[in-house]
Protein backbone atom coordinates (compact mmCIF):
# COMPACT_ATOMS: atom_id res chain seq x y z
CA UNK A 1 0.00 0.00 0.00
CA UNK A 2 1.65 3.25 -1.17
CA UNK A 3 1.23 6.25 1.60
CA UNK A 4 1.50 9.90 0.61
CA UNK A 5 1.72 13.23 2.42
CA UNK A 6 -2.01 13.97 0.42
CA UNK A 7 -5.23 12.51 3.12
CA UNK A 8 -7.28 12.48 0.23
CA UNK A 9 -4.49 10.03 -1.58
CA UNK A 10 -3.62 8.02 1.26
CA UNK A 11 -7.92 7.36 1.67
CA UNK A 12 -8.27 6.44 -2.31
CA UNK A 13 -5.04 3.99 -2.15
CA UNK A 14 -6.51 2.34 1.34
CA UNK A 15 -10.48 2.45 -0.50
CA UNK A 16 -8.57 1.31 -3.77
CA UNK A 17 -6.41 -1.54 -1.70
CA UNK A 18 -9.42 -3.13 -0.10
CA UNK A 19 -11.21 -3.02 -3.14
CA UNK A 20 -8.45 -4.95 -4.84
CA UNK A 21 -7.64 -7.37 -1.51
CA UNK A 22 -11.63 -7.56 -0.71
CA UNK A 23 -13.35 -6.67 -3.37
CA UNK A 24 -15.17 -4.34 -0.44
CA UNK A 25 -16.34 -1.13 -2.62
CA UNK A 26 -15.73 2.73 -1.25
CA UNK A 27 -19.16 4.15 0.12
CA UNK A 28 -20.84 6.97 -1.10
CA UNK A 29 -19.69 9.85 1.20
CA UNK A 30 -15.61 8.40 -0.03
CA UNK A 31 -16.75 8.53 -3.85
CA UNK A 32 -18.00 12.28 -3.50
CA UNK A 33 -14.64 13.09 -1.72
CA UNK A 34 -12.67 11.46 -4.46
CA UNK A 35 -15.29 13.07 -7.26
CA UNK A 36 -14.63 16.81 -5.82
CA UNK A 37 -10.45 16.10 -5.84
CA UNK A 38 -10.45 13.89 -8.97
CA UNK A 39 -7.69 16.28 -10.13
CA UNK A 40 -5.62 14.94 -7.32
CA UNK A 41 -5.77 10.87 -8.35
CA UNK A 42 -4.52 9.38 -11.15
CA UNK A 43 -6.79 6.74 -12.42
CA UNK A 44 -5.31 3.79 -14.20
CA UNK A 45 -7.71 1.60 -15.78
CA UNK A 46 -8.55 -0.55 -12.76
CA UNK A 47 -8.18 2.03 -10.21
CA UNK A 48 -10.98 3.96 -12.48
CA UNK A 49 -12.64 0.40 -12.90
CA UNK A 50 -12.86 0.46 -8.79
CA UNK A 51 -14.40 4.24 -8.89
CA UNK A 52 -17.24 3.23 -11.40
CA UNK A 53 -18.01 -0.20 -9.65
CA UNK A 54 -18.21 1.75 -6.61
CA UNK A 55 -20.82 4.00 -7.78
CA UNK A 56 -22.82 1.64 -9.47
CA UNK A 57 -22.95 0.03 -5.99
CA UNK A 58 -24.75 3.45 -5.16
CA UNK A 59 -27.36 5.56 -6.03
CA UNK A 60 -26.05 7.74 -8.66
CA UNK A 61 -26.28 9.78 -11.98
CA UNK A 62 -24.21 8.94 -14.87
CA UNK A 63 -24.39 12.57 -16.22
CA UNK A 64 -22.66 13.98 -12.64
CA UNK A 65 -20.81 11.37 -10.73
CA UNK A 66 -19.27 9.27 -14.34
CA UNK A 67 -19.54 11.77 -17.31
CA UNK A 68 -16.36 13.48 -15.54
CA UNK A 69 -13.86 10.99 -16.91
CA UNK A 70 -12.98 9.96 -20.11
CA UNK A 71 -15.53 8.47 -22.67
CA UNK A 72 -13.54 5.64 -24.25
CA UNK A 73 -11.86 4.21 -21.14
CA UNK A 74 -15.34 4.30 -19.24
CA UNK A 75 -17.13 3.10 -22.45
CA UNK A 76 -14.62 -0.01 -22.36
CA UNK A 77 -14.77 -0.96 -18.62
CA UNK A 78 -18.72 -0.84 -18.79
CA UNK A 79 -18.83 -3.22 -22.02
CA UNK A 80 -16.61 -5.67 -20.50
CA UNK A 81 -18.50 -5.39 -17.10
CA UNK A 82 -22.05 -6.48 -19.36
CA UNK A 83 -20.02 -9.02 -21.26
CA UNK A 84 -18.55 -10.78 -17.84
CA UNK A 85 -19.65 -9.42 -14.73
CA UNK A 86 -22.62 -11.58 -13.28
CA UNK A 87 -23.59 -8.74 -10.35
CA UNK A 88 -27.05 -7.25 -11.42
CA UNK A 89 -26.25 -3.53 -10.06
CA UNK A 90 -22.86 -3.78 -11.58
CA UNK A 91 -24.41 -4.75 -15.06
CA UNK A 92 -27.52 -2.12 -14.67
CA UNK A 93 -24.71 0.39 -13.85
CA UNK A 94 -22.98 0.01 -16.81
CA UNK A 95 -25.90 -0.12 -18.91
CA UNK A 96 -27.37 3.41 -17.43
CA UNK A 97 -23.79 4.61 -18.34
CA UNK A 98 -23.87 3.30 -21.90
CA UNK A 99 -27.19 4.68 -22.28
CA UNK A 100 -25.82 8.02 -21.33
CA UNK A 101 -23.48 7.97 -24.12
CA UNK A 102 -26.35 8.54 -27.17
CA UNK A 103 -24.09 6.22 -29.38
CA UNK A 104 -24.85 3.45 -32.03
CA UNK A 105 -21.96 1.79 -30.79
CA UNK A 106 -23.45 1.73 -27.38
CA UNK A 107 -26.72 0.75 -28.52
CA UNK A 108 -25.55 -2.07 -30.47
CA UNK A 109 -24.37 -3.33 -26.91
CA UNK A 110 -27.87 -2.50 -25.11
CA UNK A 111 -29.63 -4.20 -28.01
CA UNK A 112 -27.46 -7.25 -27.13
CA UNK A 113 -28.59 -7.53 -23.58
CA UNK A 114 -31.96 -7.29 -24.55
CA UNK A 115 -31.72 -9.95 -26.96
CA UNK A 116 -30.11 -12.58 -24.51
CA UNK A 117 -32.91 -13.23 -23.16
CA UNK A 118 -30.82 -16.41 -21.68
CA UNK A 119 -28.08 -14.38 -20.08
CA UNK A 120 -28.78 -11.10 -18.74
CA UNK A 121 -31.64 -11.07 -15.75
CA UNK A 122 -35.01 -9.52 -16.48
CA UNK A 123 -34.04 -6.29 -14.27
CA UNK A 124 -30.75 -5.47 -16.74
CA UNK A 125 -32.80 -6.39 -19.54
CA UNK A 126 -35.28 -3.86 -18.68
CA UNK A 127 -33.12 -1.21 -17.85
CA UNK A 128 -31.31 -1.45 -21.52
CA UNK A 129 -35.32 -1.13 -22.87
CA UNK A 130 -35.63 2.00 -20.74
CA UNK A 131 -32.28 3.38 -22.17
CA UNK A 132 -34.47 3.92 -25.73
CA UNK A 133 -36.67 6.26 -24.12
CA UNK A 134 -37.07 9.02 -26.20
CA UNK A 135 -34.13 12.04 -25.79
CA UNK A 136 -31.90 9.07 -24.00
CA UNK A 137 -30.50 6.96 -26.84
CA UNK A 138 -31.34 9.40 -30.59
CA UNK A 139 -28.26 8.30 -32.79
CA UNK A 140 -29.43 4.85 -33.16
CA UNK A 141 -30.61 2.60 -36.36
CA UNK A 142 -34.06 3.68 -36.06
CA UNK A 143 -35.13 0.15 -37.21
CA UNK A 144 -32.95 -1.96 -35.34
CA UNK A 145 -34.20 -0.89 -32.24
CA UNK A 146 -37.71 -1.04 -33.63
CA UNK A 147 -37.24 -4.93 -34.40
CA UNK A 148 -35.56 -5.69 -30.93
CA UNK A 149 -38.75 -4.28 -29.01
CA UNK A 150 -40.91 -5.81 -31.20
CA UNK A 151 -39.56 -8.95 -30.72
CA UNK A 152 -39.74 -8.34 -26.81
CA UNK A 153 -43.46 -7.14 -26.88
CA UNK A 154 -44.44 -10.30 -29.29
CA UNK A 155 -42.46 -12.87 -27.59
CA UNK A 156 -41.12 -12.27 -24.25
CA UNK A 157 -42.70 -13.89 -21.10
CA UNK A 158 -41.82 -11.37 -18.52
CA UNK A 159 -44.55 -9.07 -18.51
CA UNK A 160 -42.08 -5.76 -17.46
CA UNK A 161 -40.31 -6.42 -20.33
CA UNK A 162 -43.56 -6.42 -22.41
CA UNK A 163 -44.71 -2.99 -20.42
CA UNK A 164 -41.49 -1.47 -21.28
CA UNK A 165 -41.01 -2.35 -24.92
CA UNK A 166 -45.06 -1.11 -25.41
CA UNK A 167 -43.82 2.11 -23.71
CA UNK A 168 -41.03 2.67 -25.84
CA UNK A 169 -42.41 1.70 -29.06
CA UNK A 170 -43.79 5.41 -29.70
CA UNK A 171 -40.71 6.27 -30.27
CA UNK A 172 -40.22 4.12 -32.82
CA UNK A 173 -43.32 3.73 -35.55
CA UNK A 174 -43.25 1.62 -38.69
CA UNK A 175 -46.23 0.01 -39.91
CA UNK A 176 -44.56 -3.82 -37.96
CA UNK A 177 -44.39 -1.67 -34.38
CA UNK A 178 -47.86 -0.24 -34.91
CA UNK A 179 -48.97 -3.63 -35.71
CA UNK A 180 -47.07 -5.11 -32.32
CA UNK A 181 -48.84 -2.30 -30.92
CA UNK A 182 -52.44 -3.32 -32.11
CA UNK A 183 -51.78 -7.07 -31.26
CA UNK A 184 -50.62 -5.83 -27.10
CA UNK A 185 -54.25 -4.26 -26.95
CA UNK A 186 -55.06 -8.45 -26.37
CA UNK A 187 -52.22 -9.27 -23.86
CA UNK A 188 -53.09 -10.82 -20.65
CA UNK A 189 -51.44 -8.33 -18.79
CA UNK A 190 -53.25 -4.40 -18.06
CA UNK A 191 -49.98 -3.11 -17.89
CA UNK A 192 -48.65 -3.83 -21.06
CA UNK A 193 -52.06 -3.31 -22.61
CA UNK A 194 -52.26 0.00 -21.15
CA UNK A 195 -48.55 1.13 -22.48
CA UNK A 196 -50.05 0.10 -25.94
CA UNK A 197 -52.97 2.27 -25.99
CA UNK A 198 -51.15 5.04 -24.79
CA UNK A 199 -47.92 4.32 -27.69
CA UNK A 200 -50.75 4.18 -29.93
CA UNK A 201 -52.77 7.06 -29.12
CA UNK A 202 -49.29 9.22 -29.65
CA UNK A 203 -48.58 7.53 -33.33
CA UNK A 204 -52.38 8.13 -33.99
CA UNK A 205 -52.44 5.28 -37.54
CA UNK A 206 -55.76 5.19 -38.94
CA UNK A 207 -55.47 1.36 -38.45
CA UNK A 208 -55.09 1.24 -34.85
CA UNK A 209 -59.04 2.93 -34.46
CA UNK A 210 -60.70 -0.43 -34.81
CA UNK A 211 -58.61 -2.61 -32.53
CA UNK A 212 -59.02 0.76 -29.77
CA UNK A 213 -62.71 0.23 -29.95
CA UNK A 214 -62.69 -3.41 -29.58
CA UNK A 215 -60.88 -3.13 -26.72
CA UNK A 216 -63.00 -0.93 -25.29
CA UNK A 217 -66.01 -3.10 -25.97
CA UNK A 218 -64.39 -6.00 -24.30
CA UNK A 219 -62.78 -3.76 -21.15
CA UNK A 220 -65.95 -3.49 -19.36
CA UNK A 221 -64.61 -4.42 -15.77
CA UNK A 222 -61.86 -1.38 -15.37
CA UNK A 223 -62.74 2.33 -15.04
CA UNK A 224 -58.97 3.33 -15.08
CA UNK A 225 -58.53 1.05 -18.25
CA UNK A 226 -61.63 2.38 -20.04
CA UNK A 227 -61.07 6.14 -19.37
CA UNK A 228 -57.40 5.30 -20.77
CA UNK A 229 -59.32 3.86 -23.72
CA UNK A 230 -61.71 6.64 -23.88
CA UNK A 231 -58.96 9.53 -23.93
CA UNK A 232 -57.01 7.27 -26.63
CA UNK A 233 -59.63 7.48 -28.65
CA UNK A 234 -60.15 11.42 -28.44
CA UNK A 235 -56.70 11.62 -30.39
CA UNK A 236 -58.76 9.95 -33.29
CA UNK A 237 -61.78 12.18 -32.86
CA UNK A 238 -62.31 13.40 -36.22
CA UNK A 239 -62.50 9.90 -37.05
CA UNK A 240 -66.65 9.31 -37.48
CA UNK A 241 -66.61 6.14 -35.92
CA UNK A 242 -64.47 7.11 -33.19
CA UNK A 243 -67.02 10.53 -33.05
CA UNK A 244 -70.12 8.26 -32.75
CA UNK A 245 -68.79 6.00 -29.90
CA UNK A 246 -68.02 9.22 -28.04
CA UNK A 247 -71.14 10.66 -28.84
CA UNK A 248 -72.87 7.36 -27.18
CA UNK A 249 -70.24 7.41 -23.59
CA UNK A 250 -71.10 11.25 -23.09
CA UNK A 251 -74.95 10.37 -22.92
CA UNK A 252 -74.93 7.57 -21.08
CA UNK A 253 -75.58 7.63 -17.41
CA UNK A 254 -75.09 4.23 -16.47
CA UNK A 255 -70.72 5.19 -17.65
CA UNK A 256 -68.64 6.43 -15.03
CA UNK A 257 -68.30 9.68 -14.72
CA UNK A 258 -64.49 9.83 -15.07
CA UNK A 259 -65.14 8.37 -18.24
CA UNK A 260 -68.28 10.16 -19.59
CA UNK A 261 -66.47 13.58 -18.73
CA UNK A 262 -63.16 12.55 -20.50
CA UNK A 263 -65.94 11.49 -23.54
CA UNK A 264 -66.74 15.05 -23.49
CA UNK A 265 -63.64 16.34 -22.98
CA UNK A 266 -62.49 15.17 -26.02
CA UNK A 267 -65.65 16.20 -28.41
CA UNK A 268 -65.05 19.69 -27.14
CA UNK A 269 -61.66 19.72 -28.14
CA UNK A 270 -63.03 18.36 -31.82
CA UNK A 271 -65.82 21.58 -31.63
CA UNK A 272 -62.57 23.95 -31.16
CA UNK A 273 -60.62 23.15 -33.73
Amino acid sequence: LEYTTDPVLDLFNTAYSEWKTHHVYASRDRLELFLRNRGKIDLTNDKLRFVLESWFKCEYSPQRHVAVYDDQPVIDICKDIIENEKDIELIDGAIKVLGSKKSQDCAEVLLKVIEKREVYQERNRETAITQFWFSRIREVEYDRVADVLAQVLENDPSYKLRKEAAYTLRYYPNERTIRVLEAALNDSRSHVRANAVDSLASIRSSSSVKPLLNLLDSETYSTKMRKKIVWALGRFSKDERVRKVLQSIAKDDQEHTDIVREARWSLSQLENL
